[in-house]
């Protein structure tokens, strides 16, 4: 057991998730890095403790909760960052493969989050962060499967924000642009782009080989917000982000969470009341 601060970064075999645990690395803080494949463990810093944690699977995610709890016996923040991509139209991508991409970045992300959540309700304390994207607020063609997983990724993040406030868990999202990372280079497509979206699914292509963010600027403001308790429910993470955060009016944040109070009737819950104060 340890009081040290405790950090879960799911997804850390490259891009922006073996960013983050190499910022986390230099900080006072003990940090599991969970890996699909352990053979990648040799990227990671030395004093990084790598998990095999395969979010698809139950049977990992309960052995890295184990794991955790019998090394801390807490966990301070869970970085939900393991995802896949897809790209195609609706019309030409596999269900199987749509439900793969739902696997690994909605429910994958739910059933981690759902594993750690008695552990910091326990100790009245913790932070859930959910790596999203610009695609979580936008659907662009051909980007329809990617962004519809990260769509409910983002409701499921705003919802559960509500639910466990009363603990003293925050939860955040952060929305990164575009990153040439092994998401987009690993992305499913089409092996026979002919056919009537082959326009498409060529310019969708070209698009996604782009990519001029900066995984590691973007691991260190992440670091850095998990410093601010008080901070905002969700973070653009480079000037196009903000350009999408401005044209779609996300800031304030205080408009939509009174919006969130009164149409769900639950202020009393939200503010970590015994019950509610009007009897309703």
């Amino acid at each position: 057991m340890t009081n040290q601060r405790s950090i879960l970064v799911s997804g850390c075999s490259s891009g922006l998730g073996l960013a983050l645990v190499e910022r986390l690395a230099h900080q006072n803080v003990r940090v599991y890095a969970g890996l699909r494949n352990l053979g990648d463990a040799t990227r990671l810093p030395a004093n990084v403790r790598p998990l095999q944690l395969d979010v698809t699977r139950t049977e990992q995610i309960q052995s890295a909760l184990q794991t955790i709890e019998s090394e801390c016996g807490h966990l301070d923040v869970l970085i939900n960052n393991a995802g896949i991509n897809a790209v195609g139209p609706w019309e030409t991508v596999p269900p199987e493969i749509v439900r793969n991409v739902f696997d690994v970045n909605f429910f994958g992300a739910v059933e981690l989050t759902r594993a750690f959540l008695p552990m910091m309700r326990r100790g009245q304390r913790g932070q859930i962060v959910m790596v999203s994207s610009l695609s979580g607020l936008v659907g662009l063609p051909a980007d329809g499967v990617y962004a519809a997983s990260k769509f409910a990724l983002e409701a499921f993040a705003e919802s559960l924000s509500y639910e466990v406030r009363r603990w003293n868990i925050k939860v955040s999202i952060f929305n990164p642009g575009g990153y040439a990372t092994n998401l987009m280079r690993k992305a499913w497509r089409p092996a026979n782009a002919d056919g009537p979206y082959e326009g498409l699914i060529q310019g969708a292509l070209t698009r996604t080989e782009g990519g001029s963010g900066d995984s590691r600027k973007a691991a260190a403001d992440i670091v850095t917000a998990l410093d601010t308790p008080q901070g905002p429910l969700r973070y653009p993470l480079d000037d196009t982000a903000r350009m999408v955060f401005d044209v779609l009016k996300l800031e304030p944040q205080s408009d939509r969470e009174t919006l969130i109070r009164n149409a769900s009737g639950l202020a009393w819950w939200i503010d970590g009341q015994a019950t509610d104060p009007h009897g309703v």
